[in-house]
């Protein structure tokens, strides 16, 4: 389509905006915990958060958004960026929908930890 052909020369080859963040390398950080952070409702009902920028669907692109984060010790995301990127609109829904939802925090030994995860965001015309 002349809409899809625009907003793919508009953003084509947009760089992946991956940031170096300091606190995901923090000593009080695992990528691993016995109790893995979950998404409260689940994958499915962060994928039912998802709203399709009106543009980008018209041009009927799709994919996935990796985004990296961590859950804090009251299950909340912190720091979050994406790491696979697919269109600047749609990295930035995938944040959104992300910041959006509340975690299961993460246990290790019973105690509630602070964990690194990176979750895909994906997006699909129905």
């Amino acid at each position: 389509s002349p809409a899809g052909t625009n907003l793919k020369r508009r953003y084509g080859d947009y760089p992946n905006p991956v940031i170096v963040q300091p606190a995901l390398s923090a000593n009080n950080v695992t990528d691993f915990s016995e109790e893995m952070p979950e998404p409260i409702g689940g994958i499915a009902n962060m994928q039912r958060k998802i709203r399709y920028p009106r543009e980008v669907r018209r041009a009927g692109i799709e994919g996935r958004v990796v985004i990296q984060f961590i859950i804090d010790e009251q299950g909340n995301v912190t720091y979050p960026f994406v790491i696979n990127s697919i269109l600047k609109e749609l990295d930035e829904e995938a944040i959104r929908v992300i910041q959006a939802t509340k975690f299961i925090p993460g246990k290790t030994n019973g105690k509630p930890v602070k964990v690194k995860m990176s979750i895909p965001i994906r997006f699909q015309l129905n």
